[in-house]
């Protein structure tokens, strides 16, 4: 039943709590929606201010954040000739494998016909577990080989050896667990 039907529409007992029942009604909706909006204006200010505050520092200290690692090899014909590894707070990932491939071209070894400096693996950890493999074996054609594995982990130096591993045998396909391998670096960054 409509709340005004007309000229002759007078107010009756019914009619008039009816009316008074929505208006509270509307009341309490509008109380909630403020009291709710204030809430949201509570919780929203600190996560605000703790963004504003981590921008700052990046702003003015980008290097809190960046830390880099990168493993680069030289190889001439599939045949590991060196080994350049960085790992520090002061890099990039990118900045590693420039700094490993600038060492290596000052050491002689740089591109060439055969000869190929290439990165072998990079990582952005802040910090972590570096550890490096060198493998020695004789491949299917009788050649002596040599192939290095890279391996850089954030919880141990366990599992930076075997990510080490892995790196070894995805760049060295003629190598098998039974021709062994030696640690040559295993450190905390």
């Amino acid at each position: 039943m409509p709340l005004s039907s007309g000229k002759n529409w007078r107010p009756s007992a019914t009619n008039l709590s009816r009316k008074r029942s929505i208006t509270s009604l509307s009341f309490v909706q509008s109380a909630s929606r403020c009291h709710l909006k204030i809430n949201e204006d509570r919780l929203l200010r600190p996560i605000l201010l703790s963004l504003l505050s981590i921008t700052i520092l990046l702003l003015l200290k980008p290097s809190l954040l960046q830390a880099g690692t990168a493993c680069v090899i030289a190889k001439e014909q599939g045949n590991s000739l060196a080994i350049e590894w960085v790992a520090s707070n002061n890099e990039t990932a990118d900045s590693a494998l420039e700094k490993a491939k600038e060492r290596l071209r000052l050491e002689g070894f740089s591109r060439q016909k055969m000869l190929d400096v290439h990165a072998q693996t990079s990582s952005d950890l802040e910090h972590g577990f570096v550890l490096i493999l060198r493998a020695k074996y004789t491949n299917w054609r009788g050649k002596d080989r040599v192939s290095y594995g890279c391996g850089f982990s954030p919880i141990s130096s366990k599992a930076a050896g075997q990510a080490a591993l892995d790196n070894l045998r995805s760049y060295a396909w003629g190598w098998k667990a039974e021709d062994g391998y030696e640690v040559i670096e295993e450190s905390q960054f």
